[in-house]
């Protein structure tokens, strides 16, 4: 009845959450009955909840397997996380993957919107996961170690996931919520770092401990997302709290000592900032201030990270960080850059006459610095050369031109703040990380590859939502 609070729609969802409650407590009271530790039936509760909680929803699943990913550490670094008492499991991360690919595939069958035209980005994802079943394909066929060849498709497989944002809806509120939740798993890491740095600073005494994990590279995307928030938010409460957080991320990013994040964070920042200053046709003195403003930022930022380092962490840590920081600007005094280079030139060496192609997933080089067989190099470029060849670096920098152009796309036809705003971090997020791929393979076997994909996608879902309503004559 027209006017009356409760209708069909609101009755459904009424009952949808009552019969929630139900299975959720029915579900922990279970657990608990059959289990004999409560410890452990409250971890198998939790998953039974996580599980209800992303039910039938591709999208609820994804975000919550961004912050699985980013806010849990691996086995190898759970020890200076201590305040995570888990650690990451890779079938429960893959499982989850697979489990929002067939929440997908149902939406899209019981919805009728299955659809076979390929177009934009689609084009370059594709060959390039093409490239990457035949590179499987070559490393079976030359015997490369299976286990190897198993592990490196399961990761660059990863970039499928671009698929699930661009070709299941048209919701514009998905960018949105993307960003919040790379956002929220970037603040929930600096807190474990910050409270990690804290923590191992009081029972070693040495001045700041380094920790190398991959967690820190989600700041890649909100860096400057955060950001350009600070420049276009119309709310002083959401800029407010985009300083906060992103003085919280920087903070991390400082703690990491990770120097290729340092120069690719920087790089993201400075990218957003220009973008946001060249695309806003204003006058010189709003470039002057936005420029100042810039500049009073990373003051703040810097100043603000390395005194709360001195003060709460350990007074020797801004110089052991300045101390790794000189050798960004001197890389021949870096015994460990010079390492990575020798066994990048030992896996280039090694692709031979197999140019095209490359040698396969699964191969492998023997190092003899840092002693062992490793089946990657620190350079994800050197990676897709030597196990695709040029037909996978080709593929690859084909990808990441188009994607630059379908971001100039949005930044150009843009109709309000918000979708301004996608594109710019979008073009910034991958520009930091094709300059931290320089020194790792952050491109390539990172378990952050689900999440560059669905930055990917969510770019080029933003230009397909603006391409037609420009062909329709309607607003955005």
């Amino acid at each position: 009845m027209k006017g009356s609070p409760v209708g069909p729609g609101t009755a459904h969802h009424a009952t949808w959450i009552t019969l929630s409650v139900v299975l959720f407590f029915g579900v922990f009271i279970l657990i608990i009955s059959v289990t004999d530790t409560f410890s452990f039936g409250m971890v198998l509760f939790g998953g039974a909840l996580v599980l209800l909680l992303s039910l039938f929803s591709f999208r609820r699943t994804l975000f919550l397997l961004i912050f699985y990913s980013a806010a849990v550490p691996v086995s190898y670094w759970a020890e200076s996380m201590e305040i995570v008492p888990f650690q990451i499991s890779y079938p429960v991360l893959f499982g989850g993957m697979l489990l929002a690919l067939f929440y997908w595939g149902s939406d899209q069958v019981l919805a009728g919107r299955i659809r076979l035209k390929i177009e934009g980005l689609d084009v370059p994802v594709l060959l390039f996961i093409a490239v990457v079943f035949l590179a499987a394909l070559r490393g079976v066929v030359r015997s490369n170690p299976t286990h190897y060849v198993l592990a490196e498709i399961a990761f660059l497989l990863l970039y499928c996931l671009y698929f699930l944002p661009v070709h299941a809806s048209d919701d514009r509120r998905w960018g949105r919520h993307f960003f919040l939740a790379v956002v929220l798993a970037s603040f929930v890491v600096s807190v474990e770092f910050i409270y990690a740095a804290i923590g191992q600073a009081a029972r070693t005494g040495a001045p700041l401990v380094r920790v190398v994990t991959q967690q820190p590279h989600i700041a890649l995307i909100s860096l400057p997302y955060l950001l350009t928030a600070l420049f276009l938010a119309k709310k002083r409460s959401v800029r407010l709290l985009s300083l906060a957080v992103l003085f919280a991320v920087t903070l991390m990013i400082l703690i990491s000592q990770q120097r290729s994040l340092w120069v690719g964070a920087g790089l993201s920042m400075v990218v957003a900032w220009a973008i946001v200053l060249i695309s806003r046709r204003k006058s010189r003195p709003w470039r002057v201030y936005h420029l100042a403003a810039f500049g009073l930022i990373f003051f703040i930022l810097f100043l603000g990270g390395m005194h709360f380092l001195g003060s709460v962490v350990s007074k020797g840590a801004a110089i052991t960080l300045a101390s790794r920081a000189s050798t960004i600007v001197s890389p021949g005094q870096d015994p460990s850059l010079l390492i990575r280079a020798i066994e990048c030139l030992s896996a280039i060496k090694q692709v031979g006459s197999n140019v095209l192609l490359g040698n396969g997933l699964g191969d492998y080089i023997v190092r003899y610095i840092r002693v062992g067989k490793a089946n990657t190099v620190d350079n994800s470029f050197v990676y897709f050369f030597w196990k695709m060849g040029l037909l996978g670096l080709f593929t690859f920098g084909m990808l990441t031109f188009v994607f630059f152009k379908r971001c100039h796309y949005v930044l150009t036809n843009a109709p309000d703040a918000s979708t301004f705003q996608i594109a710019v971090t979008g073009a910034a997020a991958f520009s930091g990380l094709l300059a931290v791929a320089l020194t790792n393979s952050c491109l390539a076997l990172y378990r952050f590859n689900f999440v560059w994909a669905l930055l990917l996608g969510t770019v080029e879902l933003t230009a397909r939502h603006l391409e037609k309503h420009a062909s329709c004559g309607t607003q955005p």
